[in-house]
Order: C-alpha cells, then sequence, then structure tokens
C-alpha cells in the first residue's frame, strides 16, 4: 500500500471514529450540532475512500444512521430518502457472511421502519421485516448484540400487525421483544428501549385479546423504560409517551383515578419534549389527548376535554394522510369534538366531529380488509351520525349509522373477547333504538335490547360501558312493559 493510500485510510479512520462518537453523544444529548456533526465526519470519511475498500460498507451505514437520525429532528424525508439509499448501498457492497452484515442489516431494518411511519408504504414494511430476521438471524458480531435486531424485528412485525391484522405477527412480535429483553440485562445500555417496546407490544395484544395481566406488564415494561432514559435522552419523550398510553389504557379498564393522572402527567411531559412539526410530538400530542378525553369522561372538566381537542388537532396537524397513524388520530379528534356538542351544545363541533370521523374511516379503506382498527373508526363515527340525526331528524344520517354499526360488531371484525366489543354493541343499540322510536319497529326495538344486553354481560369490558348498557337495557324493557 502507498503512503498515499495508507494516509486516505487514516484519515477515513479517524473521520469515521468521529462521526461513531457524535451519534453515541447525540444519543445522550440529543443535540442537533453533534448529529450534524456525525454527517460530516462519515462524509469525509467516504470521501477518501475507494470503492473498493472493505471499510465502505460501514461508513455508507454510519452516514445513513446519521442522516435517519437528523431527519427525526428535522422532519426531513429527504434526509430519510437519502438514508434509505446509503443503507441498501452498504448492505449491497457486504457479501453473506461478512462480520459487519448483521449491524447494516439493522440500519436499514431501522430506517426502512422510520419511512413506513412516514409514507405507509407496504414495501418499506416488507423490507424492515426482511432486514431484521436477516439481522436477527446472524450470530452477534462487533458492536452489535442480539438485542438490537431483535428489538427491530418485533417493531416491524408489530406494525404489520396492526396494518393487517395477521395474529401470528401479533405473536412474533412479542416473541422477539421477550427474547430482546432476555438478552438485555439491566446494566445493558439499551434495555430502556427493548423493555418500552416489549411493553408496546403488550399493550397492543391486551387491546386485541384483553388479557389484563398483558396491560400489567406493559405498565411494568413502560416504567423500568422511562427510569432508564434521563429527562436529556432524546427518545425520553417517545418512552413517556408509549407509558402514559398504557396507563390510560388500564385507567379505561379499571377506572383506578391514580393511573389516569400519572398518565397525564408522564404525556404532558412527553409533549413538552418533542418538537413541534415532528413526528415525535404528533405522538405525544395524540396520545395525551386521548388520555385527557378519558379523564374528562370521569370528571366532565371542560379544560380537559378544550385541552384534549387542542392537541389532538395540533397531532391530526403533525401526521401525513399516508401514514398509518394518521386514522387513529382523526378518529380520536373526532370523538373529543361530539362530546364538547354533547355536553356544551356547539352544533359545529358535531358537523366537524362527523366530516373528521369519515376522514379517519377513509384512511384506513386502502388498507387490508380485516384492518383492526376499522370498526373503531365506524363505532366514532356511528355515535355522532347517532347524535346528529336527534338533533335534525335526517334519516340519511340514521341509515348510514345503522350500516356502519353493523360492521363494528361483526364477530370478525370485534370477536368477543375484544376489549371494545361492549362499547361498539352499545352504540348499535342506540342507533337501533332511535330507529324503533321512529318507525316502531318491534324488530329493531329488540335487536337494540339484544345489543346492550349482550354488552352488559361482557366482562372483558370497562364498567362504565357494561353499567349504561345495562341501564338502557332496562329503560327500554320498563317502557314496554
Amino acid at each position: 500500500m502507498s503512503l498515499k493510500d495508507r494516509l486516505r485510510r487514516t484519515l477515513a479512520d479517524v473521520a469515521a471514529q468521529r462521526g461513531s462518537d457524535m451519534i453515541k453523544r447525540f444519543t445522550a444529548t440529543g443535540a442537533p450540532a453533534d448529529i450534524e456533526a456525525a454527517v460530516d465526519a462519515y462524509r469525509k470519511a467516504l470521501a477518501v475512500t475507494p470503492d473498493d475498500n472493505p471499510n465502505r460498507a460501514g461508513y455508507l451505514s454510519g452516514l445513513a444512521s446519521a442522516l435517519h437520525l437528523g431527519s427525526r429532528l428535522t422532519n426531513s424525508l429527504e434526509e430519510l430518502d437519502a438514508a434509505v439509499g446509503l443503507a441498501r448501498d452498504a448492505v449491497d457492497t457486504s457479501p453473506a457472511g461478512h462480520e459487519l452484515r448483521p449491524t447494516l442489516l439493522h440500519t436499514v431494518a431501522t430506517i426502512r421502519f422510520t419511512r413506513y411511519e412516514q409514507s405507509g408504504s407496504v414495501d418499506d414494511l416488507e423490507a424492515a421485516i426482511a432486514a431484521g430476521r436477516e439481522a436477527a438471524s446472524a450470530p452477534p458480531t462487533g458492536s452489535l448484540d442480539r438485542a438490537a435486531p431483535l428489538v427491530a424485528l418485533g417493531t416491524a412485525l408489530r406494525a404489520r400487525f396492526e396494518r393487517a391484522a395477521d395474529p401470528q405477527d401479533l405473536t412474533d412480535a412479542v416473541a422477539a421483544f421477550r427474547e430482546a429483553a432476555d438478552a438485555a440485562p439491566p446494566d445493558h445500555p439499551h434495555r430502556g428501549a427493548v423493555v418500552a417496546n416489549l411493553g408496546i407490544a403488550l399493550q397492543v395484544r391486551f387491546e386485541r385479546q384483553g388479557d389484563p395481566l398483558d396491560l400489567d406488564a406493559s405498565v411494568t415494561a413502560g416504567r423500568e423504560a422511562a427510569g432508564l432514559f434521563p429527562a436529556r435522552r432524546p427518545y425520553r419523550a417517545t418512552v413517556l409517551s408509549n407509558l402514559g398510553t398504557a396507563l390510560r389504557t388500564r385507567f379505561m379498564h379499571t377506572g383506578a383515578m391514580s393511573d389516569v393522572d400519572e398518565a397525564i402527567g408522564h404525556l404532558r411531559e412527553a409533549a413538552d419534549l418533542a418538537a413541534p412539526g415532528t413526528p415525535q410530538r404528533g405522538l405525544c400530542c395524540a396520545n395525551l389527548g386521548t388520555a385527557l378525553y378519558a379523564r374528562f369522561d370521569r370528571l366532565h372538566d371542560r379544560d380537559d376535554l378544550d385541552d384534549a381537542i387542542t392537541v389532538g388537532r395540533e397531532a391530526v396537524e403533525a401526521t401525513p394522510g399516508t401514514s398509518p397513524n394518521a386514522g387513529s388520530r382523526l378518529s380520536a379528534l373526532s370523538a373529543e369534538l361530539r362530546t364538547r356538542y354533547q355536553y356544551f351544545g356547539d352544533l359545529g363541533d358535531l358537523d366537524e366531529a362527523i366530516t373528521v370521523g369519515r376522514k379517519a374511516v377513509a384512511a384506513v379503506d386502502a388498507a387490508p380488509a380485516g384492518h383492526p382498527h376499522r370498526p373503531g373508526y365506524l363505532s366514532n363515527l356511528v355515535a355522532a351520525l347517532g347524535i346528529r340525526y336527534e338533533h335534525r331528524g335526517d334519516t340519511r344520517d340514521l341509515d348510514e349509522a345503522i350500516a356502519a354499526s353493523r360492521e363494528t360488531i361483526d364477530g370478525t371484525a370485534t370477536p368477543k373477547e375484544h376489549p371494545n366489543r361492549a362499547l361498539r354493541l352499545y352504540n348499535h343499540g342506540n342507533v337501533l333504538s332511535l330507529r324503533a322510536r321512529a318507525h316502531g319497529d318491534d324488530a329493531d326495538r329488540e335487536a337494540a335490547v339484544a345489543a346492550w344486553l349482550e354488552a352488559a354481560d361482557l366482562g372483558t369490558a370497562p364498567p362504565p360501558i357494561r353499567i349504561r348498557a345495562a341501564q338502557a337495557a332496562t329503560t327500554a324493557l320498563t317502557a314496554v312493559d
């Protein structure tokens, strides 16, 4: 090797090491200047590294990681697209068996999943899963341990479950996160991320299958993760947001006010930490709005509801229409607006609730049949349409509500063990009862009572919903007698 080549290699190694050091410092501080320095350092390394140099793949992957982290601060799709291309190039230049290949594949899985969150592209999601599987199946090498690729794989599998509702994906995701937790002991530098992701997957499984042990385990994992992310760590906001969501979900199931109060405290801190306009801010605002809405439902403090709508609007504005999160955030805002109309009477809120609710359903219409969130979005829309029918008497609203409501209680879309089945049955009974009163149809009245009674009998349902359903059935039966 010539002296010139040796000098170039030394310069490249020094620059790449600086890039790696700046990424590590950024993960501790969240300072934009650190990630900018990392990008600059890796570009300098690549500028003096020939295409056939075996270290080039690592430099490409390092630059991809730096641009990826930077894009999360700036919300830049251009930086994210560049990161995807660089990560792919890094893998393409590393043959099977190359010692860095698992690390390079892990980078691909992480970045492609981030782009999926922004674009909703199934190609990105499938690429993330494929890269994650290959990385997780390889023996750990270098700085990559077994936990990191397992987390990337589990995250992508959980997202595919949320999109396509294949229960095997959820089973595999939980298994991947549990294996990652076993591979990351308490002093492991990435244990916080591992247990945070395990908590999310367990919460998703609770929402689908209704086992309260999953929900308790989700809260426990979330609290451990929050304790492992100091105040200045850039991902603390996301970790707190996920913990807050698990606590809010448990409040909905058990009614413990301490859970919802703790949830809102964590979620306010998360929203304050997240930069405005970023996907992270959208996530935190969405989760905060849902928790505030849940507390309003118990205490009826208008400030909670107004705050929920304010942050709910911000969440929608920060979420691209192509994002897989668009539907859930639109539907949550619709429910909040509908509720404000019910309590405070502004018809503009109700009209907006229906418009936003229809957008929520439309956001998942392109998804595969059986999308697990579609029945929930329809249920919110049903409630708003039923209320507007009562106000205006337009039978088109009632007909749309009943057609949508029938879809929400289909056994495939919402099986008996689903925690939200009772709410959807309750709403279905309500709109059938409206039509029964309008037309004197005994079949509609009997179907409404049957729906309410089934809701009241569901042990997986939150107690307030079961009580409302029982009261509605009792009132209807008493009126008939």
